[in-house]
C-alpha cells in the first residue's frame, strides 16, 4: 500500500476540520476583541453571569479547536498504523 495514498484525507474531512479550527480560533479571539455581546439584556447582568456566558462560549470554542485539529491529526495516524501492519 502507497503511504502517500493513505495519508491524503478525503475534502469533505478537509472542509470540516477547516471549519472547526477557524470556527474555534475567531471564537476564541472574539471576546477579546471587544466584539462579544452588548445588548442592554446581558449588560444589565452580574459580572458572574457575564463570566460564565464567556467561559461556557470559550470551553465550547475550545473544544471545536481540538476537534479539527484532531480531524487533521488523527486520520493519518491511523492510516500510517494500518499500513505498517
Amino acid at each position: 500500500m502507497d503511504t502517500e495514498i493513505t495519508k491524503k484525507l478525503p475534502l469533505g474531512l478537509k472542509i470540516a476540520a477547516a471549519y472547526l479550527v477557524i470556527g474555534g480560533f475567531i471564537g476564541l479571539i472574539w471576546p477579546l476583541l471587544g466584539l462579544g455581546p452588548h445588548h442592554p439584556e446581558f449588560e444589565a447582568q452580574s459580572f458572574a453571569y457575564k463570566a460564565g456566558a464567556y467561559f461556557r462560549s470559550s470551553i465550547q470554542e475550545l473544544a471545536f479547536l481540538v476537534c479539527g485539529i484532531g480531524l487533521f491529526v488523527i486520520p493519518p495516524l491511523i492510516t500510517e498504523v494500518k499500513s505498517r501492519g
